[in-house]
């Protein structure tokens, strides 16, 4: 999973399992804080076609979102790059990273490797 931190945007390969850092550079993340992570079509904020929660479960000024092999399965298996667009919340009532002034947060999901059937 790549992160790139002036646009905001995420690259990851269908099937691949991927970690996010959050830094809380001002304070700490407290126990019992949550994210929501959303994944949407691109251009259409209704239609979530992933959405995950994570709970703070331990004070620190750091916060990993990790998602499974499946998480990155959300979508049908594709031949090329797709793009998406992401919302990071937290707690319900901030959005960390979404739509602003400048654009649409891009969610880029890459082509994974079928299987080849094993001969008999």
């Amino acid at each position: 999973m790549k992160f790139d931190k002036e646009r905001k945007t995420i690259e990851i390969n269908r099937g691949d399992k991927g970690t996010l850092k959050l830094v809380n550079k001002n304070d700490t993340f407290k126990t019992g804080d949550e994210f929501k992570f959303s994944i949407m079509e691109k251009g259409d904020y209704d239609k979530v076609l992933f959405q995950k929660k994570f709970k703070v479960l331990e004070e620190s000024n750091v916060f990993f979102l990790t998602f499974t092999s499946e998480d990155m399965r959300f979508y049908e298996p594709i031949s090329k790059k797709k793009e998406f667009i992401y919302e990071l919340e937290m707690n319900g009532d901030t959005t960390l990273i979404g739509c602003d002034e400048e654009r649409d947060k891009k969610f880029v999901l890459y082509p994974e490797a079928g299987n080849k059937e094993e001969a008999n």
